[in-house]
């Protein structure tokens, strides 16, 4: 009903029920919202698609029932499939228009402090993982000790749980290592961070959720939030794959292609992939390393190898 008050109501509060045309609908979906979070606003549909789409559901049952009634003739104007669908992008397209928001290069030593600054948790130590690595949240929360070499600090996914469905090797920093030893490890099971009922692996709301209270609690204390100013909103687990790749670009002189492996995106057509075989493991290692003492460098000293409580 808040969405039906904040959104459609304004459009056709006021409009006898079967003068409600498809124009109007469209109208709703172009109203003004600012995503929880950000500064930036922007239509209904763009912003939040899924929650636009729910607000026109519920006009369309409504219709629906109008219709029923004998209130007013059809077809409903609300109506998604075979209607609406031809005329509004879908929400899947609309999400992959836009880039994950992510935090800057220079704010990730601060966030780091700040994350380091909470009670250690398994969320927390997961999120730091996943920003050391550089790995998305799926490859994270999916991470086994069975896919762990501790003696060669080398972490090995396999290619059932790449996108790109092939082994990617993923070189580990002291501090990424220091976190792995730093995590409990439970009877029978190999995930290394599973969620609350030890069967399956952590969320990725989870992630999310702490990212979120870490923005609140930065708003809170004066600060701007753990707000991409690209886009005006909070970062995402996702987003620090982002931050990565632009102080690899930015502040090193690691090749690119040796920042995309670290991504694992292909690098180069198919020929030429065929030909080069090299995953170059090794000299990945000293970009990671380097970017784990970038991430960690205003903690303090004895912190830096990756202690959980400083």
């Amino acid at each position: 009903m808040n969405d039906l008050k904040k959104f459609a109501f304004p459009v056709i509060g006021d409009v006898p029920v079967d003068q409600i045309e498809t124009a109007q609908i469209i109208e709703i979906t172009e109203r003004p919202h600012i995503r929880y979070g950000t500064k930036t606003e922007k239509p209904l549909w763009q912003s939040v698609p899924e929650r636009a789409q729910r607000c026109i559901k519920k006009v369309e049952m409504i219709l629906r029932r109008e219709i029923s009634s004998g209130h007013r003739g059809g077809p409903n104007p609300a109506q998604w499939k075979d209607h609406l669908a031809a005329i509004l992008p879908k929400p899947e397209k609309v999400r992959q228009k836009a880039n994950q928001p992510s935090l800057p290069f220079t704010r990730l030593p601060s966030f780091i402090a700040a994350l380091r600054a909470r009670k250690p948790s398994p969320t927390s130590r997961a999120l730091e993982f996943l920003i050391l690595t550089a790995a998305r949240s799926g490859e994270v929360r999916g991470a086994t000790w069975s896919e762990i070499d501790l003696e060669r600090g080398l972490w090995t996914i396999p290619a059932a749980r790449m996108k790109a469905s092939k082994d990617h090797r993923v070189p580990l920093s002291e501090a990424a290592l220091a976190i792995l030893n730093g995590s409990p490890r439970f009877a029978g099971m190999d995930l290394i961070w599973p969620g609350s009922g030890l069967k399956k692996p952590m969320s990725d709301a989870t992630l999310a959720a702490l990212l979120k209270k870490m923005h609140a609690a930065d708003l809170k204390a004066g600060g701007d939030g753990l707000v991409d100013p690209a886009s005006g909103r909070p970062a995402t687990p996702h987003g620090f794959r982002s931050t990565f790749r632009v102080w690899a670009s930015e502040q090193t002189s690691h090749p690119y292609e040796m920042v995309e492996m670290a991504l694992a995106h292909n690098v180069g057509t198919a020929v030429e992939r065929a030909y080069n075989r090299t995953d170059m493991v090794e000299k990945r290692r000293a970009l990671m390393d380097e970017w784990a003492n970038f991430a960690l460098s205003e903690l303090p000293a004895d912190c830096s190898t990756g202690r959980l409580i400083c």
